[in-house]
């Protein structure tokens, strides 16, 4: 057990553990490990946790200090290790968080081929890669430098290879940073590292770096295959490798001038393997100068790879690349630092990421895509271990998550399985192992399910204040947030999310909930009624001989509604609800004495007092499981009780002070798919008012009666320019849609789907359009009331479908987002000695996988079982929202270092 990390990790959710900030005195904040239960037990064999916390004493680091599922033991950063520094604040840059191989990173091409055609040809196309492309430790090639030659390689990087014939110019659009970062400066490099560099161009070099054939196996998003040219059984190409002996050299000098920087800028790190520097340090711009240079080198590297590789192809199947469709999917680096702007507390900052076998998974619209990934996100290349699956993702917004979550104020309340709670309650309980469900939008179906609440986090940051309401006048109806949370809006009849700055500034309309589908459906009308005129116009009386109060005036008005409660209680508790005695009250209202008489029916009865606090206990989450006869019943006793018609605007008015149980009619309303109007008087009084339904609810009132007519205006809208934005933007959209569409006003659903009758079909996606306002949602407007400055926060992940429904302080239910190669298990040393070579290969042999190296000893080295499951990682890193599944890889043949 020795060799077991015994550090705290505190679990966030399913897929992120905390390492918090006092678990060593100098972290500047948590760190953050990406993983499940099944890998944190791999995670805790090493010491790469520790290093996690390490890392978090670097000056200047936002957010926290994170790993990837596939975290294990590097030097000074864990490989898999992602850190941001804040350049304004003095944040640092350090080697140890790029690692040696400067731009190690993977790209991956497709071909015309499938396996059926090409499965016997697999072993000489081996045979014939290992034989051209030079591999193994110091290796060299035939593409051989001059100096002058060399320094334009740091410059231009892979644009080098395209000028010299080893690729064409589209291959550079799909490269990250199409193949050259710029800022490279050729003058701060050494002559040992230029020296080391000048032959090794086109070469694989040795470790974990390989050239892989592999075929598509299976895919998971057609959609998204589709753009980036893949189809299941596909012959695909991978090739992994990095800055060679260039890179080595370039962060072994820079490390070792790092360590005087320690003392010189009085930095303290418990690792002198985290030496580091200001990143706006002489010491530090010199250290990113040389480091892009050996980036824009390893690109380059790789570009000649793939130029050699397309060659094999050629030699074996005796056809151009061109013809062979050998194009490039991606290229993505997982060894580099870059400067980046992230938006953090709402300010724009210029930050120091450091990813070290991490890479980056841009989401979609990012600027830095290709045009033809942009609408999709950044493809994501994870390659498996020698003889396992590899995969490609595609990067999501989420992604952004690995530097800063989005949050609510704690108040803020959500609908669960037991009723309205506030996150602060969900994030408290769910330290004591309490779970909750929570209603939430399936995307495609937008149908609501109930999902388990997986996550609860919280953190400081800046806070702004929203209102919510159909004519954007409302100031009640409100919600404090941060401005970068993701909330729910249609674009041309789609659902997608968007941060709620960029929605208010677009003076887009977002999605309001009016009715909750649940899969609880107790049948208890009378129970129901009697309950609803309990909690208004009754209480439970708290003496030693408790018993149930109903008071009421006897008028002639109200006998019906005395009678029914009356017959009610005996047809539920098979006892009699007594009247008592009668009561002279009164009081000042608005200045007035307003004096009466009430009469008290009462019943005693441990059992019977028992059942009915214990349902008044758990008011809500007993209305969330009524049948919709039952729900009618209790909306009609409580409209009984505290309720009203108002003939003006012929509506319901219920007045009340209690949340609790404002909260419960809420869900009732909502379960009958009616939005009630809710405003605030003397801080405390609810005037919930109802104008849906109003016929069917009345059908059960016994004392409230009303002559509701037939509504001129419905109250279930939706923005058309949101509806019909393709139409909008293109002018093909004809009346009524064209000046609401114009002016960015709501229709109502009925009038929608009236005169969307008379369109064409092939003008309009009527499908889509009536999808959504048949779903059980509409449209409000939403505007910035003020500014809140830094609050605690808190977000919650929920399952599958990652939104849930957050409620303004008026009840109005808004649909928000959540805020969310394998790693070695033995070292090569251990690897060596744990595994028999001609064994090995005899087994992958068996699986028809082929395998040519340049030593026994790299075999060993990167045998399957000396990693983490390639398969286990992806499922994280997929589960967290890091990336999304694409398709999956399995291998046929590779050539090793």
């Amino acid at each position: 057990m020795a060799d077991i990390w015994q550090g705290p990790l505190e679990k966030i959710d399913d897929y992120r553990w905390r390492i918090p900030k006092s678990y060593k005195s100098g972290m500047r904040t948590d760190g953050v490990i990406y993983a499940d239960e099944k890998l944190l037990k791999d995670i805790r064999h090493d010491k790469a946790a520790e290093q996690v916390a390490n890392v978090a004493f670097l000056p200047g680091i936002v957010s926290s200090s994170m790993a990837m599922p596939d975290i294990h033991w590097g030097y000074g950063f864990p490989i898999g290790g992602v850190a941001a520094t804040d350049i304004e604040k003095g944040g640092v840059i350090s080697p140890g968080g790029v690692g040696f191989d400067i731009n190690c990173g993977v790209r991956m091409l497709r071909t015309n081929f499938q396996l059926e055609e090409i499965k016997s040809k697999i072993k000489d196309l081996i045979y014939v890669l290992f034989s051209d492309i030079p591999s193994g430790i110091g290796s060299k090639g035939d593409i051989k430098v001059s100096r002058k030659e060399e320094r334009e390689i740091l410059v231009k990087g892979a644009a080098w290879a395209v000028e010299k014939g080893y690729g064409t110019e589209n291959d550079l659009t799909y490269c990250e940073e199409e193949g050259a970062i710029a800022g490279a400066d050729p003058s701060v490099i050494s002559d040992r590292a230029y020296e080391r560099g000048k032959a090794q161009s086109g070469t694989l070099g040795s470790g974990n770096h390989f050239i892989e054939v592999q075929v598509v196996e299976q895919i998971y998003d057609r959609g998204v295959a589709d753009i980036f040219g893949v189809t299941e059984g596909q012959i695909a190409v991978m090739i992994h490798s990095g800055s060679r002996g260039f890179g080595y050299q370039v962060c072994d000098e820079y490390t070792k001038k790092m360590i005087h920087c320690l003392a010189k800028y009085n930095i303290n790190v418990p690792d002198r393997q985290l030496a580091c520097t200001p990143a706006e340090s002489n010491e530090g711009k010199e250290y990113i100068s040389a480091m892009r240079a050996a980036a824009n080198y390893a690109w380059a590297n790789r570009q000649c790879l793939m130029h050699l590789t397309r060659e094999c192809f050629e030699r074996v199947f005796n056809q151009s690349w061109q013809r062979m469709g050998m194009s490039l999917i991606y290229d993505v680096a997982h060894n580099i630092a870059k400067i980046e702007t992230y938006d953090i507390d709402g300010q724009k900052k210029k930050l120091c990421v450091h990813r070290k076998g991490a890479t980056r998974a841009l989401g979609p619209n990012h600027p830095a895509l290709p045009e033809k990934y942009r609408h999709i996100g950044q493809p994501v290349i994870i390659p498996g271990d020698m003889g396992r699956n590899s995969y490609l993702l595609v990067g999501t917004e989420e992604a952004k998550e690995t530097f800063y979550s989005t949050c609510f104020t704690g108040d803020t309340r959500i609908i669960t399985d037991k009723g309205i709670v506030t996150l602060e309650e969900i994030c408290e309980f769910n330290k004591l192992g309490l779970t909750y469900t929570t209603p939430s939008i399936n995307k495609d179906t937008l149908s609501i399910e109930w999902k388990p609440i997986v996550g609860v986090g919280k953190r400081n940051a800046s806070t702004i204040r929203i209102s919510i309401s159909q004519t954007n006048r409302s100031k009640l109806s409100t919600l404090d947030t941060s401005l970068d949370h993701k909330f729910c809006l249609f674009e041309n009849a789609e659902m997608r999310y968007e941060t709620i700055e960029k929605i208010i500034n677009n003076q887009e309309m977002i999605c309001v909930l009016d009715k909750i589908e649940n899969p609880w459906k107790l049948h208890y009308p009378r129970l129901a009624f009697l309950i609803g005129a309990l909690v208004t116009d009754g209480y439970i009386e708290n003496r030693k001989n408790k018993r149930i109060v109903f008071t009421q005036k006897k008028t002639a008005a109200k006998s019906d509604f005395i009678d029914y409660v009356r017959s009610s209680f005996e047809f539920v508790f098979e006892r009699e609800l007594y009247e008592g005695k009668t009561k002279r009250g009164g009081g000042l209202i608005r200045g007035r004495l307003m004096e009466g008489v009430a009469t008290d029916f009462v019943s005693g009865g441990k059992h019977i007092v028992k059942e009915a606090q214990s349902i008044i206990d758990n008011l809500q989450t007993w209305v969330l499981g009524l049948n919709q006869e039952s729900t009618l019943n209790f909306l009609a006793g409580v409209i009984d009780g505290d309720g009203t018609w108002n003939p003006t605007h012929r509506v319901i008015d219920i007045f009340n002070s209690n949340q609790r149980l404002a909260g419960a009619i809420v869900l009732a309303c909502l379960k009958l798919g009616v939005l009630p109007y809710i405003s605030i008087q003397r801080n405390n009084c609810h005037i919930i008012q109802i104008s849906e339904r109003l016929e069917e609810i009345m059908r059960f009132t016994k004392r409230v009666k009303g002559l509701p007519h037939k509504q001129k205006y419905g109250s279930k809208l939706f923005s058309i320019r949101q509806l019909f934005t393709e139409n909008w933007k293109s002018g093909n959209i004809k009346w009524p849609f064209t000046p609401k569409a114009y002016r960015n006003n709501l229709m109502e659903r009925r009038k929608i789907l009236k005169f969307l009758g008379w369109q064409s079909s092939s003008r309009y996606n009527k499908q889509k359009i009536i999808n959504v306002i048949n779903s059980p949602l509409r449209m409000q407007r939403v505007k910035k009331v003020m500014d809140l400055g830094k609050n605690e926060l808190y977000n919650i992940e929920v399952q599958d479908n990652h939104n849930y429904f957050v409620l303004t302080k008026t009840f109005v239910p808004v649909l928000v987002k959540n805020c969310h190669g394998a790693g070695r298990l033995k070292s090569r040393s251990a690897a060596i000695k744990s595994f028999n070579v001609t064994s090995l290969l005899q087994d992958l042999d068996s699986k028809g996988i082929t395998i040519k190296a340049s030593s026994r000893k790299t075999i060993a080295e990167e045998a399957p079982f000396a990693y983490k499951n390639v398969n286990d990682v992806v499922e994280v890193v997929h589960n967290a929202g890091i990336s999304k599944k694409v398709c999956r890889m399995r291998p046929l043949g590779a050539i090793k270092g």
